[in-house]
């Protein structure tokens, strides 16, 4: 059973050359009309945004000439944007950030609810925006807005497209310091965003190096770059890039996230949202060939997304039903946690996944693909199995492994919760003090 057809293009690894196999498909029973008029848009997509891209970055070089940077105020407000797509968000970003002594208050621009935390202050775009252009730009217009109501020190988005780019420029117009948290490392700029997960930017359907230079030209201009691992700044580096990179994994709860006394009843977990790249296929395929030697595999796929209907098939057609439950969203992820043994992310690209994270503060062993910064939590055998992209069978194999020695799951176990200490919310905190020490000196209260 095969997802929906998408362009047949390959997700690179960090550090490879991406490239296209084939040419996009324009799908079963298309005219040769269609296929040329998809063409055209296709083009005609790709010259547009090497165009905005070359404005954008003018105009970042025109402010910088034309408005001073101002200096600081002695505690600083900081503006950020994102979609904060639940709580997890909040606590592992945010919150670290308001707790710093450096910090006056933070001042996010978020998409969906977040809970009132001491110190965050949330703006949501009113839902008549929403519908009249759409969740992003309704987001970027009150973030446009409150950037120039608030005056902040420090002006931040999380993912480059389309918050980096709107925080880079208007922290120029302001004379202000801009951060860009690149939450998903080098897959942001590859092929020009195209696995950004952006939706204007993924509909180039092709690679463009163009595009993607001139991407990398935008991150050089930020003034503070915030990365999940090592291995992104390394990449970043490798592009030419000198700015100030800081390493801030996400905070992760422990008294939320801790293991408990529930039986855990399911071998394996996933959770994430049901997109071609977190390649849940490949998981499904690799539960099925370990059935062969553990009949009664169970696991539980946490989250939702537009894949869910055709991995549901997929699962049933694999001889999964009844030992792989979706489970949809779920709110309180840390029970689903502590009701499996192990956590599997089977992803084509990851920063530094916050759920590994997470599952690893409950006592889960994780194996997952040798991907991103992952690597940077886990040594290989002690506190988890890294495994080569798309590998099924190895995946199988670790989960057999695994499932059948208890003495060695739980050793994995209580070393990948040891490793999790390392991003608990204070030295996250302390990581967030030093990156604002580096923003310039404090002036008076005239000053700002």
């Amino acid at each position: 059973m095969s997802l929906p057809q998408q362009p047949v293009i390959s997700a690179p690894a960090v550090g490879t050359v991406p490239r296209v196999t084939t040419e996009p498909r324009v799908g079963q029973g298309a005219s040769p009309s269609t296929s040329i008029a998809r063409r055209l848009r296709r083009w005609l997509l790709h010259h547009v945004l090497r165009t905005v891209m070359a404005l954008y970055l003018l105009s970042l070089d025109v402010l910088g000439k034309l408005v001073p940077r101002r200096r600081r105020r002695a505690r600083l407000r900081i503006l950020a944007t994102g979609k904060f797509h639940s709580d997890t968000w909040v606590t592992s970003f945010l919150k670290p950030m308001a707790a710093s002594a450096e910090c006056e208050g933070v001042w996010a621009v978020a998409a969906f609810p977040v809970r009132d935390i001491p110190g965050i202050h949330v703006v949501y775009p009113p839902r008549w925006l929403q519908r009249l252009c759409g969740q992003a730009f309704a987001r970027l217009i009150v973030f446009t807005c409150m950037a120039i109501r608030l005056r902040p020190d420090l002006v931040g988005g999380f993912h480059l497209l389309l918050n980096g780019l709107a925080a880079g420029w208007m922290a120029r117009l302001l004379g202000r310091r801009s951060f860009y948290v690149a939450v998903g490392g080098p897959m942001e700029i590859l092929d020009g965003g195209l696995w950004s997960e952006n939706a204007l930017f993924t509909r180039m359907e092709t690679p463009d190096s163009v595009v993607e230079r001139r991407l990398v030209q935008a991150i050089g201009r930020m003034d503070r770059v915030v990365t999940m691992g090592t291995k992104a700044v390394q990449y970043y580096r490798s592009r030419g890039l000198t700015n100030d990179f800081h390493v801030i994994p996400g905070a992760i709860d422990a008294g939320r996230f801790r293991p408990g006394n529930e039986a855990r009843q399911a071998d394996i977990i996933l959770v994430g949202r049901l997109v071609e790249i977190k390649r849940i296929d490949v998981l499904l395929e690799a539960l099925a060939l370990a059935a062969k030697s553990l009949p009664k595999i169970s696991a539980l796929i946490v989250g939702d997304g537009p894949l869910r209907a055709a991995l549901e098939r997929q699962a049933s057609e694999l001889g999964l039903d009844g030992q792989v439950r979706f489970t949809g969203q779920q709110s309180d992820v840390e029970a689903w946690y502590r009701r499996a043994k192990v956590f599997a992310l089977t992803s084509d690209s990851e920063g530094l996944s916050l759920a590994m994270m997470e599952a690893m503060s409950c006592g889960l062993a994780p194996v997952v693909s040798d991907v991103g910064d992952l690597g940077d939590m886990i040594e290989e055998g002690v506190s988890g199995h890294l495994v080569p992209r798309r590998r099924a069978e190895v995946f199988a194999e670790r989960f057999v492994a695994l499932l059948s020695d208890e003495a060695r799951l739980k050793a994995m176990s209580a070393a990948a919760q040891a490793s999790a200490q390392r991003v608990a919310p204070a030295p996250s905190t302390q990581r967030w003090e030093a990156l604002w020490r580096t923003t310039d000196s404090p002036c008076s209260a005239v000053d700002s």
